[in-house]
C-alpha cells in the first residue's frame, strides 16, 4: 500500500486505480491522480513523493487532498446540518399546532365538565329531557337538531318529560326529536 493510500483511505477516498507509478484515488465526484515523484527527483528518492514517502514529515500533494477532503466534509456536515434545522423548525411548528389543538379541546372539556357538573347538582331534576338540550346548547350553541330550551312552551316541556319518563321506565319510546 502506498503513502498515499495509507493516509487518504482512512478519510473516505476509495482507490479508483493503483500501479506503480501513479496513484488514483476518489472522493464523492472528485477524482485525484497521485504520480511518483521520484523519478524526477532521483537524488531525494522518496522524500515527499506521494508513492513512496517513508520518512518523518508529510507529502504537500497528500496534505493538500486532506485538505480538500475536510472542506468537502465540512460542505456536506453543512448541508445536512442546514436540512436538520428546516426539519427542526417544521417539526417544532408541527408541535406547536398539536399544543393548540389539544388546548382547545382541554377548554371544551373543561367546559363540558361544568356544564355536566351543574346538570348533575340538579335535584330531583337530573332525569328531565331538557337538560339535553340546555347541555349542547351552553357548549356548542344552538345546532337546530334538539328543541331551543328557552324557546320550548309549557306544554312541550310537559309532554317531553313525560315521553323522558317512560322512556326511562320503559313504558314507550321517546319522541324528543322535533318535527321538521
Amino acid at each position: 500500500m502506498t503513502y498515499v493510500e495509507k493516509e487518504l483511505r482512512t478519510l473516505g477516498f476509495k482507490l479508483v486505480e493503483s500501479g506503480q507509478k501513479r496513484v488514483v484515488l476518489s472522493i464523492s465526484h472528485l477524482k485525484l491522480q497521485f504520480d511518483c515523484a521520484c523519478l524526477s527527483y532521483p537524488d531525494i528518492k522518496a522524500l515527499g513523493c506521494p508513492l513512496h514517502h517513508t520518512d518523518p514529515g508529510g507529502s504537500w500533494p497528500v496534505e493538500e487532498a486532506k485538505r480538500i477532503a475536510s472542506l468537502m466534509v465540512r460542505g456536506v456536515i453543512s448541508d445536512e446540518l442546514e436540512k436538520h434545522r428546516k426539519r427542526n423548525k417544521e417539526l417544532v411548528v408541527d408541535l406547536m399546532c398539536k399544543s393548540a389543538e389539544l388546548s382547545d379541546a382541554s377548554d371544551i372539556v373543561k367546559r363540558w365538565r361544568t356544564e355536566l357538573e351543574i346538570v348533575a347538582s340538579k335535584t330531583g331534576h337530573n332525569l328531565c329531557w331538557i337538560w339535553i338540550p340546555l347541555l349542547l346548547k351552553q357548549t356548542l350553541g344552538h345546532t337546530g337538531n334538539w328543541p331551543d330550551p328557552e324557546q320550548v312552551s309549557e306544554e312541550e316541556f310537559k309532554a317531553g318529560c313525560d315521553d323522558f319518563r317512560d322512556c326511562v321506565f320503559h313504558k314507550r319510546t321517546m319522541s324528543l326529536i322535533p318535527p321538521k
